[in-house]
């Protein structure tokens, strides 16, 4: 009998943090609007990588997403994943924010990859959108920094600049 009050109390506790875990469906729509809506400057040979950032609050103010969108310059790339040992350097998303004041609620949704040979994989193109949603945990300590951005590492078929971290206000 006791074992089965156990599995009764496991199975609420897991229903309670899944929905803790849901994301605001009219947060979902309003990243959506926010990935139109955000613009990157042009990137050029001598700055291939462009990025801008946003924070968009559900209208409950209870959930809140970053959405970092970066443009690469034709025939330049950034690396998505490498190997132990590689040489060249896997993009990383970096944020700063208030301590102990947000919950992460999943992983961060990343901009499809390409494999570029057997060790690694890279991003291209000019619309590339890296989104995290969060349970504001407590609104008190919101106050404060954010920034978000990434530190990464730009490549052309010929040459390859030492990697670089670009960050936001938002």
């Amino acid at each position: 009998m006791k074992r089965i009050y156990y599995i009764i109390a496991l199975l609420l506790l897991l229903t309670v943090q899944l929905k803790a875990q849901k994301v605001d469906a009219t947060l979902e729509l309003l990243v959506s609007i926010a990935e139109k809506d955000l613009v990157t400057q042009d990137p050029t040979v001598q700055d291939p990588v462009t990025v801008n950032a946003k924070l968009v609050w559900a209208e409950s103010k209870k959930q809140l997403a970053v959405v970092i969108k970066a443009s690469i310059f034709t025939d330049w790339h950034i690396y998505s994943k490498v190997t132990k040992g590689s040489p060249f350097i896997p993009t990383t998303i970096e944020v700063k924010f208030p301590e102990g004041a947000l919950l992460p609620i999943g992983e961060w949704e990343k901009p499809f990859d390409e494999e570029f040979n057997e060790s690694s994989s890279i991003y291209v193109g000019d619309e590339l959108f890296f989104i995290r949603y969060y349970n504001v945990k407590d609104a008190v300590k919101i106050q404060g920094e954010f920034r978000a951005g990434l530190y990464y590492q730009a490549c052309d078929p010929f040459q390859c600049f030492p990697p670089k971290t670009k960050m936001i206000s938002l």
